[in-house]
């Protein structure tokens, strides 16, 4: 914490007594009113200045917050919609999972007249794939 001497102008004035010694004995020191308030003045000047820089600084850390405020809230977002995301996938992969089967495959003459034809079967859950045509059950 600061601290603000006032500083006052003397006043001219001093008063003189008579001493028995034919000497003089001076008051010096007492501040005039106009140095006082002038001191004064000043001093609240100072404190003034000192306020408004205070009250700018406080502006600027309300303007970064709020920045910062807002990137908090785009990457909190980012956030939800990733999450969301992998929701998604993983629901994809469990129902992948549930419907994966085994591929049959293998060669036979379909026609009877020696050629091969390829064939396969797929059991994928509740259905059942047989060349083009599936099957559900």
């Amino acid at each position: 914490m600061d601290h603000y001497a006032l500083l006052a102008p003397v006043s001219q004035h001093t008063s003189r007594h008579a001493s028995g010694q034919g000497g003089k004995n001076e008051q010096i020191g007492e501040p005039s009113r106009a140095g006082l308030l002038q001191a004064i003045q000043g001093a609240q000047q100072v404190l003034e200045s000192k306020i408004k820089t205070v009250a700018i600084e406080v502006n600027l850390l309300r303007t970064d917050f709020r920045k910062v405020s807002d990137k908090i809230c785009v990457a909190e977002g980012s956030m939800r919609h990733l999450q969301a995301e992998v929701a998604t996938l993983k629901k994809q992969v469990a129902a992948t999972e549930a419907n994966s089967g085994t591929l049959e495959a293998g060669v036979e003459d379909l026609g009877g007249d020696g050629t091969e034809y390829a064939v396969g079967a797929l059991s994928a859950g509740n259905c059942l794939v047989h060349g083009q045509q599936r099957t559900c059950f």
